[in-house]
């Protein structure tokens, strides 16, 4: 799961738990810690209110000794207190200690007389629940540590799963990161997560791979370069040894020496360009403008244009298509008439057969412009094949050197390809036998 979605999920079911955690202690707890506080006073202010009353009615028939008491007593303990005779019609005495505050409520006991234990009066005591509110303000004190405690424990718990889940994995690609080398490759892990961590560490390898790549491929450059630099370069300083050489030669040999060591100097010259080229290249398409293509006429100028000039070659070239005439594709033609002219100049180069035939297909695959060229050529091998488009591979030096060519020609066709944010790859032709190259590009729009 995404961490987008997992996240919110987690603190909701937080919060969730949280809450029942808490409504569950004052279920089984809180309730019950009231209602004992509540019974225990409750039965502590019956006996003592029972032992007011007998000592009124010990001080009955004084009505002065019963108001001083009476009175005395509601001042001392914060007493609302009514005396009356019994039949409630009139009312001996009457004080009033509590203002709008929670109290036990008014509650009628007899007064009797200690001799003849005859009811004589009718006492009503009332008075504040300061002990109950303390007891209610210790079981809020109770409550709230008890959150308090399991908020900590919940924290506690979430912050060791995202230290496990996000912390460490985001920790262990830095200290890869830091130990990742040009000059020794990690071994490489396959990540297992599917949310934004595991899509982080498959980016992550995959930019080491291409780094090392990359590296590899520079060095595969200064190789190439030095050794096709260095064939011609031997040959020049050979025939120009043998043309200043004492030994007994002819003008006409001289000039055959000289002769060929400006031919080797030309293609080193050629060589040169086509390395300025390909640097040139690379940085133009990276200031390249894009705009709206329509794929069907584009691919038919391509077909008319490489039909008539293979024709001419006395090769077969051989193109259709299915293309919607209102099918767009985001492109700068220039270069991608530079893609087709080195895919099909390297099936003319690298055939090696006399009766060639090239076909081109274009087709729609879901959201995709896809066009396959295929050749009868002699093919590639499968273990060549996904190093064909590095910079400066080539299949068969022997064969290079015959045909021309530094190896860069499908190396700038997958940089084009690629800043059209499209897809290159090759595979062997079941239909013609020789090679296959398969481009996918982006549709932009269908015309409304």
């Amino acid at each position: 799961m995404k961490l987008k979605y997992h996240i919110p999920l987690l603190f909701l079911i937080f919060g969730i738990v949280f809450f029942f955690i808490v409504l569950l202690y004052i279920e089984l707890d809180v309730r019950d810690s009231i209602t004992s506080d509540l019974s225990t006073n409750n039965e502590r202010f019956i006996e003592k209110h029972e032992d007011i009353a007998e000592e009124v009615g010990k001080l009955y028939p004084d009505q002065q000794k019963m108001t001083t008491y009476l009175k005395n007593l509601g001042e001392r303990e914060q007493l609302t207190i009514k005396l009356t005779n019994p039949a409630f019609e009139q009312i001996f005495f009457e004080y009033d200690a509590i203002e709008k505050e929670i109290s036990t409520g008014d509650r009628w006991l007899p007064v009797k007389t200690p001799d003849t234990n005859e009811v004589v009066l009718f006492l009503s005591l009332e008075r504040k629940l300061d002990e109950i509110n303390e007891a209610i303000f210790q079981v809020a004190i109770d409550i709230f540590i008890f959150v308090v405690l399991t908020h900590l424990t919940l924290f506690i718990l979430l912050t060791l799963y995202f230290h496990e889940t996000i912390t460490n994995p985001i920790t262990n690609l830095i200290n890869r990161f830091k130990m990742v080398s040009l000059h020794k490759q990690l071994p490489a892990v396959q990540p297992t997560r599917k949310d934004e961590i595991g899509e982080l560490y498959h980016r992550f390898y995959e930019l080491e791979a291409r780094l090392h790549r990359a590296y590899r491929e520079q060095i595969d450059m200064v190789s190439s370069i030095a050794h096709d630099l260095k064939t011609p370069l031997t040959s020049i300083n050979g025939f120009l040894q043998l043309a200043v050489s004492p030994l007994h030669q002819t003008a006409s040999q001289k000039e055959e020496y000289i002769k060929l060591a400006q031919k080797k100097a030309l293609y080193m010259t050629e060589l040169v360009q086509e390395f300025s080229i390909f640097s040139t290249n690379e940085i133009a398409l990276q200031e390249m403008d894009r705009f709206d293509v329509l794929i069907g006429q584009f691919f038919e100028s391509i077909g008319e244009e490489y039909e008539a000039e293979l024709a001419g070659l006395d090769y077969s070239f051989h193109w259709d298509h299915d293309f919607h005439t209102d099918t767009y594709f985001l492109g700068n033609e220039k270069f991608l008439r530079r893609l087709f002219a080195n895919i099909i100049s390297n099936s003319i180069k690298h055939a090696y057969n006399n009766d060639l035939k090239i076909t081109m297909k274009g087709t729609i695959e879901e959201s995709l412009i896809v066009i396959n060229i295929e050749d009868n050529g002699v093919g590639v091998a499968e273990g060549d094949i996904p190093y064909l488009f590095q910079k400066f591979y080539t299949v068969e030096k022997s064969r290079q050197r015959e045909k021309g060519g530094t190896g860069l020609g499908l190396a700038i066709a997958k940089s084009i390809v690629e800043n059209h944010d499209g897809f290159i790859s090759a595979y062997r032709s079941k239909g013609l036998g020789g090679l296959g190259i398969k481009i996918q590009l982006p549709i932009s729009r269908f015309q409304q």
